[in-house]
């Protein structure tokens, strides 16, 4: 999992997210990816290409948190 933020007030420092190289990188990765460059008002175009966007950085962990609580849950029911 991939988690992908920027420092939030200032939009020339979150406009990086704005551009069709990031926008591509991140559509492209393999592995899941996390927006959470904004805060909750905040749009970017990386939001948009992301699997999945969280209004703030801190939803973002803890989105990956319970994910990661619910897999390692799957995993013990699964083996038992």
């Amino acid at each position: 999992m991939s988690l992908w933020r920027a420092v939030v007030g200032v939009a020339r420092r979150s406009w990086t997210f704005n551009e069709e190289r990031v926008a591509r990188a991140i559509a492209a990765c393999s592995v899941p990816v996390i927006s959470a460059v904004g805060h909750e008002t905040d749009f970017t175009i990386a939001d948009f290409v992301a699997d999945m966007r969280a209004p703030t950085p801190s939803a973002a962990a803890e989105i990956v948190i319970a994910t990661r609580e619910s897999l390692i849950e799957r995993l013990n029911a699964a083996g038992s």
